[in-house]
């Protein structure tokens, strides 16, 4: 029996509230928000929580045939750019701006450079120790 959007949601949460312990649900996470669309921006703040678990995740559907599943995957990366652990996906981002889709292509492009602007800012920031010690 398929469960309510109630449970789905709490179910969801649970595993964003476990965090990286949770990690090796990431795969599933994945596939669920393929299946229920309805439910992504839950799906992708859950994987958000799972650390380098959800990158690799999102990574490994960037081999997927489906061109709409890849696209898919480079969104979720997209939305989860601002995380330290999403740059684990950057030599597979690399890899889909080879993509023999154009819409793959574009997502890998806009992607990447979204995954540089962070790399970039995560390391100018000045730790806040080192602000004190001047």
């Amino acid at each position: 029996k398929e469960a309510s959007p109630p449970v789905r949601q709490a179910l969801l949460e649970a595993f964003g509230n476990i965090g990286t312990a949770a990690g090796e649900m990431a795969p599933a996470m994945v596939a669920f928000a393929l299946a229920e669309k309805e439910s992504l921006p839950q799906v992708i703040q859950a994987l958000g929580c799972m650390g380098e678990a959800a990158a690799f995740a999102l990574s490994a559907r960037l081999e997927d045939p489906n061109a709409s599943i890849r696209v898919f995957a480079l969104e979720a990366l997209q939305l989860l750019a601002e995380l330290p652990s999403t740059q684990e996906a950057v030599s597979a981002v690399m890899r889909a701006l080879q993509d023999t889709a154009p819409e793959v292509q574009g997502a890998a492009c806009v992607t990447a450079a979204m995954l540089a602007i962070e790399q970039v800012k995560q390391e100018s920031e000045i730790p806040q120790a080192e602000v004190e010690e001047q």
